[in-house]
């Protein structure tokens, strides 16, 4: 794989666009409902820095307004981001709105991200390699099967001649399955974390 050298011209922060994501970001992300829809949709995310606390949190629905909770962890080669959303079925019945497309697994949050930690890191679009020429790519999500599946998993890397996947790890709850439905939990890279895996391809 070829590799791309930045110009420091280029790479200085000074030129650099300011840009940070946020577990709110992913729930608007991967409800992928029209803009119309979304328009009195409100979202504010919660950082929870224990663990357990974390893993015993749940985000909440009330008509228009969500609460999602979020962990950084920096456990594993690149800090991860955990975000505990509501799924698109929970907030489509709570809008009351119909929609044709599904939501948005977390590997399409992780090429999202990955996307904007490379437009931050290389502003100039002329010079900007793409996301497969730094031979990235992203697997299907990981479907844990219960809290205790997803509790323990960390996001996967796989690596592939000159080239790495990127495994996100999702849990996904049925509308019917009561207090714990209609969630949608994904374990991604960070921006951060997306941005340092970036520079161990830019060689920078």
């Amino acid at each position: 794989m070829k590799k791309y050298i930045l110009l420091m011209a280029v790479f200085s922060s000074t030129f650099a666009k300011a840009m940070d994501f946020s577990c709110k970001d992913a729930q608007i992300f991967i409800l992928n409902l029209p803009n119309d829809s979304l328009k009195n949709l409100k979202v504010d995310d919660q950082k929870i820095v224990d663990l357990g606390d974390f893993l015993e949190s749940k985000p909440s629905l009330n008509g228009s307004s969500i609460s999602t909770t979020y962990f950084v962890s920096t456990s594993g080669p690149y800090e991860q981001l955990w975000c505990k959303l509501k799924a698109q079925e929970a907030v489509a019945k709570s809008l009351k709105i119909q929609t044709d497309s599904p939501g948005k697994p977390c590997s399409d949050l992780h090429q999202h991200i990955f996307s904007l930690a490379l437009e931050s890191l290389i502003v100039d679009k002329t010079t900007r390699p793409s996301l497969s020429d730094l031979g990235i790519y992203f697997l299907q999500d990981q479907n844990a099967v219960g809290g205790f599946d997803w509790a323990p998993s960390q996001v996967k890397f796989e690596s592939k001649s000159d080239s790495i996947g990127v495994r996100a790890i999702r849990l996904k709850t049925p509308l019917w399955a009561g207090p714990i439905g209609g969630m949608n939990y994904c374990k991604v890279l960070s921006l951060e974390g997306a941005k340092d895996l970036l520079r161990t391809r830019l060689e920078i």
